[in-house]
């Protein structure tokens, strides 16, 4: 999962990030459209439905942070 999402962040969405990137949004990496960008991608790769309440620094500001809250909406 965490090589899709890198996938997305790099390819699809054209962001320079490392793997070990634990500051998306700290380090303005994801800027509010970069953020709305992601949800539509994670949204339609991952076949889950991201309400508006989960769209939060903490479940968004690492590639393990995505994963978990992909992990927690698919079970």
């Amino acid at each position: 999962m965490k090589k899709q999402i890198i996938k997305i962040l790099t390819e699809d969405m054209e962001l320079n990030i490392n793997k070990n990137e634990n500051n998306l949004i700290q380090n303005k990496i994801l800027d509010s459209l970069a953020i709305m960008n992601l949800i539509g991608n994670l949204e339609e790769k991952f076949n889950i439905e991201i309400d508006f309440g989960d769209i939060t620094e903490e479940n968004l500001n690492s590639i393990d942070d995505i994963e978990k809250l992909i992990t927690r909406l698919k079970s």
